[in-house]
């Protein structure tokens, strides 16, 4: 949380932060099957998080629309309703005040 914050504190007033980060609410099972490929594979290791946790990673950052959403909801047109629900990635866009 600390490597975040301090990058959100060196933003300037009516910076846009974006972020994506991989979640384990959506289908904890395949998340962590992915978390274990990753591991297995020496690649730098993923880290997923809750929509709360990645909420907090945007502090008092101001969400624009559509908010903290899973990613393929920024492209509602181009995806189903369903393939806009069972994403495993959230993505949000914040302003600082």
């Amino acid at each position: 949380w600390g490597l975040t914050a301090r990058y959100r504190d060196a933003l300037a007033p009516g910076s846009h932060l974006a972020l994506s980060c991989f979640t384990w609410d959506n289908d904890p099972d395949t998340m962590r099957r992915t978390v274990e490929m990753f591991r297995a594979s020496g690649r730098t290791p993923i880290v997923p998080r809750t929509g709360a946790e990645v909420r907090r990673l945007t502090g008092d950052f101001t969400l624009l629309d559509p908010g903290l959403v899973y990613a393929p909801r920024w492209r509602p047109d181009a995806t189903s309703g369903a393939e806009q629900e069972r994403s495993n990635l959230y993505a949000a866009l914040a302003r600082k005040p």
